[in-house]
């Protein structure tokens, strides 16, 4: 049988042992709060899968053999309106991405 002394000092036990967990749990969330997330920087390196782009206008870009935000430069909006199973939607976005690459489509 276990005594009201060693019960006491199981529950400070576990007390303890909690205290310590929580710590651990506000320092993490301290450090991941510490941590300034910014959004991906884009170049005309940047590969087209790593452009944020979504996965139909990925796969479009890959069908017509451009890898990366570079291989862009040279087309224009009526370029890409040639592309299959594009749509204006789809020009917008890849143009907004490559504005915050630095390229602006002719």
């Amino acid at each position: 049988m276990i005594t009201e002394e060693e019960f006491l000092k199981a529950i400070e036990t576990v007390n303890n042992y909690k205290k310590q967990v929580y710590l651990k749990l506000d320092r993490m969330k301290a450090a991941l709060e510490d941590k300034k997330f910014t959004h991906l920087i884009l170049d005309e390196n940047t590969y087209i899968y790593d452009a944020g782009l979504c996965a139909k206008i990925t796969n479009i870009m890959k069908q017509n053999n451009i890898n990366k935000l570079g291989d862009l430069k040279n087309y224009t909006r009526a370029d890409l309106r040639n592309f299959r199973h594009i749509g204006k939607k789809g020009i917008d976005e890849i143009e907004q991405c490559l504005l915050q690459a630095g390229i602006v489509l002719t």
